[in-house]
């Protein structure tokens, strides 16, 4: 039973690891009737306008999406370490599922996981803390990069990189568990 169990968390983690690295809304910034979204590997820019301003019913008017070309160190290493956390996710899930039909592959699976939840919470963590520090720091001229600073919150993407990480959390402690009781 708790090999299914880590099959399903293996496979929710790869899921939600997915979801999240090719998600472009990690920082959502709203100004003004304009809304961007900032993902890893892209980002959007919509146009929103009030239909009716007495029920506060919005409506995206246009939508414009443009790959990120300058890209700093951070988002570099961040874009990695997620790449790195998917990857061995994937084999922890092929392991997992190899796993509730032969005893072999579950330690393993394990493995593979601690060493992708090692790198999703490195990833976080990078992700984090630049944003934070930068947040701090806004400069005086109104440009792009200063109303993220100011005006940006995390997206639907960022929450899914931690979801990821809690999952990988319980996946790990239930087959810890599992593996000291079995014996």
């Amino acid at each position: 039973m708790y090999r299914v169990v880590i099959f399903i968390g293996c496979l929710t983690a790869f899921i939600l690891q997915t979801a999240s690295i090719s998600g472009q809304a990690w920082l959502q910034v709203e100004y003004r009737n304009f809304v961007v979204d900032i993902g890893l590997w892209r980002f959007c820019c919509s146009e929103i306008k009030l239909i009716n301003p007495d029920a506060n019913i919005e409506k995206v008017t246009h939508t414009m999406c443009s790959d990120i070309d300058n890209l700093s160190h951070m988002i570099k290493a961040v874009q990695t370490f997620m790449v790195i956390a998917i990857f061995s996710s994937a084999i922890a899930t092929c392991l997992a599922g190899y796993a509730i039909y032969s005893d072999n592959c579950i330690r393993m699976a394990l493995i593979f996981l601690t060493v992708s939840m090692i790198f999703c919470l490195t990833a976080m963590l990078v992700f984090t803390v630049n944003h934070e520090q930068h947040s701090k720091s806004v400069d005086e001229s109104p440009t792009l990069k200063t109303l993220i600073k100011i005006w940006s919150k995390y997206g639907w993407c960022f929450a899914f990189g931690w979801l990821t990480i809690m999952d990988m959390s319980f996946t790990i402690c239930c087959g810890g568990l599992a593996n000291c009781t079995d014996k």
